[in-house]
Parts: C-alpha cells; sequence; structure tokens
C-alpha cells in the first residue's frame, strides 16, 4: 500500500486528476512505477527517502517540481526524470547502481546533480544529458561527488566528455551545502 501524505485539504482525487499542489510526502513508498507520478503538473515538492526503485519515465512531465532526492535509490531507469520543465536538481544516495539512459532528457533546467556514492556511477552514454544545461549545447550544470573521486569522474567513460563541454563543471560534495543536507532541504542523518 502506497501511503501518499498530502495536505489535510488536499485528498486522492486531487493526486489522480493532477490537480494537487504542494509537497508529496510518500515517505513509506520503496518504489516508484513506472508512470507512477508522470505528468503531475502541479505538485511542487516531493519527499521520496525510502525509494529504492525509480520506474522508466516515473517522473516525466512533472513540470512544476524543481528538486528531487532520493537517498536510498538503487536503480534510475531510462526516461525517470524525462521532459521535467522546471527540474533544476537531483540527488541521489550512496546506494545508487543503476542510472538509465536518458534519465535527464530534455529536461532544459536541470543543472545540479549530486552522486553521494563512494564509487563512479557509470553511465552508458552521453545522451543522458541531451536537453539539459549539461548538454554540449547546454549552459553548463555542476556535477557533485564525493571529493576522492573527482579526478576518476573526470576521466571515466562519457563523464569525461560531459564534464568537458563548456561551462560544466564537478565540484566536491564536502564543503558544499550538500554535505549536510540533501537537496530538498532535509538534513542528513536528521
Amino acid at each position: 500500500r502506497l501511503n501518499v501524505n498530502v495536505s489535510a485539504s488536499a485528498d486522492y482525487g486531487q493526486l489522480v486528476d493532477g490537480s494537487y499542489s504542494g509537497l508529496l510526502d510518500i515517505t513509506s513508498a520503496t518504489k516508484i512505477k513506472g508512470y507512477g507520478l508522470a505528468y503531475l503538473t502541479n505538485a511542487t515538492g516531493l519527499k521520496a527517502p525510502n525509494v529504492t526503485s525509480i520506474g522508466t519515465y516515473a517522473l516525466t512531465g512533472s513540470n512544476a517540481l524543481t528538486t528531487v532526492a532520493f537517498p536510498s535509490a538503487t536503480t534510475i531507469d531510462s526516461n525517470a526524470f524525462r521532459q521535467m520543465n522546471e527540474l533544476e536538481t537531483v540527488d541521489l544516495g550512496e546506494s545508487l547502481s543503476s542510472l538509465g539512459n536518458n534519465a535527464f532528457l530534455n529536461s532544459p533546467k536541470f543543472k545540479t546533480l549530486i552522486i553521494r556514492k563512494n564509487t563512479v556511477q557509470a553511465i552508458a552514454n552521453t545522451g543522458l544529458f541531451a536537453g539539459t544545461c549539461f548538454a554540449s549545447d547546454g549552459t553548463g550544470g555542476t556535477l557533485y561527488v564525493p571529493s576522492s573521486l573527482i579526478s576518476s569522474y573526470q576521466s571515466a567513460t562519457n563523464w569525461s566528455t560531459i564534464l568537458g563541454y563548456a561551462d560544466n563543471q564537478i565540484k566536491a560534495i564536502e564543503g558544499s551545502v550538500y554535505e549536510t543536507q540533501y537537496a530538498d532541504g532535509t538534513p542528513i542523518g536528521g
């Protein structure tokens, strides 16, 4: 059973018809199935600390979300965050093992990716970032990783290409705001 906590005045009808506005708190869910939260045009926030699996097109078209944090995510399927017009920041945790093709495709404002795992996260190709600030024709994005992995990302297959595009940067999580909190503002360990 998916327990979605919404404000007292909201109901599941608003969630289903897309008119729900505000923070979706899905702390009891461990999975977002394919298209599970797609096209939520008014939901402005998402709190999903226990979600480990994010399905194909899971959040596609959810155009009001600007920041999502999945600290327990292990699997991000292809196109999971596709065409999210306002998405700027994605925060992924230490257990990440798979980042699917085209995961961020055509999310034009996507400019900050935090990957907290202690090894380099492989990506199959650079198309993962097509139509985002990280793309070769984008305005530039920033990848945050543990400081000990910066040089490894800079030389890793496909990451070296992405990080070689003009205006893209790689920075250490340590010393940044993301050292003590997730991108959604939730304190780490709190």
